[in-house]
């Protein structure tokens, strides 16, 4: 008999349990669906621009990553590369006219080679 209370009362219990379970998910799932996954957006051929990185959004993976650490580093590489835009145009403008073979670098001669053996006395 004692056996027979025992089994009624857990029986009980996982009934409540289940009963609290489906009044708590009655208005809908618990957590949000995830987003469909989408093929990765390739960065395109070429110098970037700031609104090449903007746009980049990476796919979860089963351990995933964290969003605000990979956010922070692309808004970080965006700032850069419109700083850089932003100077390299002004640099431009400074000069306009020498042209792209005034801007090439003066060929340096290579400097001369020193003898690694002992010269003799």
């Amino acid at each position: 008999m004692r056996h027979v209370v025992t089994v009624l009362a857990l029986i009980g219990v996982v009934l409540v349990l289940f009963a609290a379970a489906v009044l708590s998910t009655r208005e809908g799932p618990v957590l949000a669906d995830a987003p469909p996954d989408a093929v990765y957006p390739a960065l395109p051929p070429g110098p970037l621009r700031p609104e090449d990185v903007t746009g980049v959004r990476f796919d979860m993976a089963l351990r995933g990553y964290r969003m605000t650490e990979v956010d922070e580093v692309l808004q970080r590489l965006a700032g850069e590369l419109r700083a850089r835009d932003e100077r390299i145009a002004a640099l431009e403008q400074a000069q306009p006219e020498r042209g792209p073979a005034a801007t090439a670098p003066a060929a340096v001669p290579p400097p001369e080679r020193r003898s690694t053996e002992a010269s003799p006395p």
